[in-house]
């Protein structure tokens, strides 16, 4: 957030003093003395102050530590750095792809086939498992048009029964919270929100108010959300699904 400062300039105010001349008339013979004359003050002026401009405020970056459960930044490996020590396992080919070119934030990226590569956080699943609200957020780079999972979290003994935030091959985001048959939110953004070919940050929000999906830090605005179960105001979480087991990046 920027915030936009004004100058406040100063005006000049001059002040002038009239001449003024007195004259005495006396009779003869005594002479008239020469008149006399009160000295002229010269004008004088308001010394003009100097401009002075307010000082930007200091900014302030938005506190993520305080509740942080999870950071995997993925420069060298699938190590935690929220000092949890939640490290995850790269799976199935799953590779730390080093190439500064391509990187967005810090000096790598996990890189994923989109088919069955993913970072295994299973051992982990029981920190987030009682979870009411969070926030769950990931830089992305599509480079196909295939659906592919972002994070998912899951009961392995009943597919039905997961949360998961999703990127549709047709760029739309999809973020939906299931227990057994029953579907307790499923929202779809509009289509091209994370496009093929650009790094786009993606972020779920749930706390006591409801739900909130962002995109590049921006939230989606309610015309382009499509709820097909629940709405806004579902605040469905990770301890809406009972037995979780697993949970992964990809």
């Amino acid at each position: 957030i920027r915030f936009a400062t004004s100058s406040s300039l100063g005006t000049s105010d001059i002040l002038y003093v009239d001449n003024v001349q007195i004259e005495y008339a006396l009779p003869a013979p005594t002479s008239t003395p020469s008149p006399t004359s009160t000295p002229t003050t010269a004008p004088t002026s308001t010394p003009t102050p100097a401009p002075t401009s307010t000082p930007p405020p200091t900014q302030t970056d938005p506190d993520l530590t305080t509740g942080l459960l999870g950071h995997w930044n993925f420069d060298a490996n699938a190590n935690d750095f929220s000092g949890n020590a939640y490290h995850g396992t790269l799976t199935n080919g799953a590779v730390i792809n080093t190439t500064s070119a391509t990187n967005k934030v810090g000096a790598g990226k996990v890189s994923l086939d989109g088919s069955d590569d993913y970072v295994n956080l299973s051992s982990r699943v029981g920190s987030f498992s009682n979870l009411a609200q969070g926030t769950i957020s990931a830089w992305v780079y599509p480079d196909g048009t295939t659906t592919d999972i972002v994070f998912e979290a899951s009961d392995s003994g009943d597919s039905n029964s997961r949360l998961a935030l999703i990127r549709q091959g047709d760029g739309s985001l999809q973020f939906f919270v299931r227990e057994g048959s029953t579907t307790l939110l499923d929202v779809d953004t509009a289509a091209g929100m994370a496009p093929k070919g650009a790094w786009t940050l993606v972020t779920v929000t749930v706390d006591s108010s409801g739900n909130k999906l962002f995109v590049n830090g921006t939230q989606v605005p309610s015309g382009s959300l499509i709820y097909t179960k629940g709405s806004s105001m579902t605040t469905s979480f990770f301890d809406d699904v009972t037995s979780l087991d697993f949970m992964a990046w990809g």
